[in-house]
């Protein structure tokens, strides 16, 4: 199978609704620092309504970096699919990609909003998909983790009713052959599966349909391309594990992420009212500090979102002190530590 040349302009895209505008505009930020000076991305973003201040300011990185940025509405898409808690109609929309997408592209990055680009990404698109529709990532668990996450990472098998021969995939970073994906129609059954899917046995929503959809059609994307922070104290310690069979070794793990292309902030969010626990940390909140949205929360912490589903005013009475002082780093840390001492949580809620 003959690898496609790297094409003159590597199509990347992201998604993103109103409550992950700022990450957003800082992922595409990061993205654009990190390429190459010959590298001109085509950047295609599904819209679910990102806030007029950052998609102004995407625009205006126009005037810093040669790039093109196409904005596809979706918004009224996939309503009729299951959501609920995290996961909104925004989680499927990167479903829709090989519908939107001009025909002339034939690869397309997808990349969660959440992902922090620390290097020039044209390589991988080069990646020998082997005839299959698309790349992404294996689940890799260490340390610690592994009795948190692999009970679900094993159980999609029974939930999804599939035989026990395919990989956990997920689906943060995905590149896609767009050829294939459409002659094959491999979104419209990813949409078709969603759709007629108990809601009950979706415990990760469009993970479990991609997983289910395209078993055994993917290729194992490369981990410095999904570096998650989480993970990263257990695998530069050496104790890595992934769910068996074991696709990363612990060297590529290490490497990884003292080397990342790609860091994925899954699961914890650097936190304003914490600041910087580790340097994963520091590099988001640099990044934002030298982006157009230094004056925005970047993230609402974890735990005014859950308390925002049951009590929407008084989480947005405590996020007027964030959002007054965010540019005030001593007051928010104090702000959090009170927080923390009346609400006592987890290290990085």
């Amino acid at each position: 199978m003959s690898v496609p040349p790297v094409p003159q302009h590597p199509a990347v895209a992201f998604s993103a609704d109103a409550h992950f505008s700022v990450p957003l505009g800082i992922a595409v930020l990061s993205l654009l620092e990190s390429a190459h000076p010959d590298t001109i991305y085509d950047v295609y973003i599904l819209d679910g309504g990102v806030t007029d201040r950052v998609r102004r300011g995407i625009e205006d990185l126009k005037q810093r970096f040669e790039f093109r940025v196409t904005w596809l509405d979706v918004r009224s898409e996939l309503l009729d699919l299951p959501a609920g808690g995290r996961f909104t109609a925004a989680t499927y929309y990167r479903f829709l990609l090989p519908d939107l997408l001009p025909n002339e592209v034939k690869r397309v990055l997808y990349l969660d909003a959440d992902v922090l680009v620390c290097d020039d990404l044209t390589e991988l698109f080069a990646m020998d998909l082997e005839g299959c529709p698309l790349a992404a990532p294996v689940w890799q668990l260490v340390g610690r983790y592994r009795d948190t996450f692999e009970p679900l990472m094993q159980s999609f098998h029974e939930r999804l009713e599939v035989p026990r021969d395919g990989l956990p995939y997920h689906f943060a970073q995905m590149l896609m052959d767009l050829d294939a994906m459409r002659r094959e129609g491999w979104h419209r059954k990813l949409v078709d599966c969603a759709r007629t899917a108990d809601p009950a046995v979706l415990a990760w929503a469009d993970q479990d349909v991609m997983n289910k959809v395209l078993r055994g059609r993917m290729k194992v994307m490369p981990y410095r391309y999904v570096a998650i922070p989480l993970f990263a104290e257990d695998a530069e310690q050496g104790e890595a594990a992934c769910v068996p069979p074991f696709v990363y070794s612990a060297e590529e793990l290490r490497e990884a992420y003292w080397n990342p292309a790609i860091v994925h902030y899954a699961a914890t969010k650097p936190n304003i009212l914490k600041g910087s626990l580790d340097r994963y940390d520091e590099m988001f909140f640099a990044a934002w500090r030298r982006s157009p949205w230094a004056g925005c929360v970047p993230y609402v912490p974890v735990r005014m979102m859950e308390l925002g589903r049951r009590h929407p005013l008084l989480a947005r009475a405590l996020m007027c002190i964030p959002r007054l002082f965010v540019r005030c780093p001593r007051i928010l840390r104090g702000y959090g530590a009170l927080l923390q001492a009346l609400a006592p949580g987890s290290r990085k809620d």
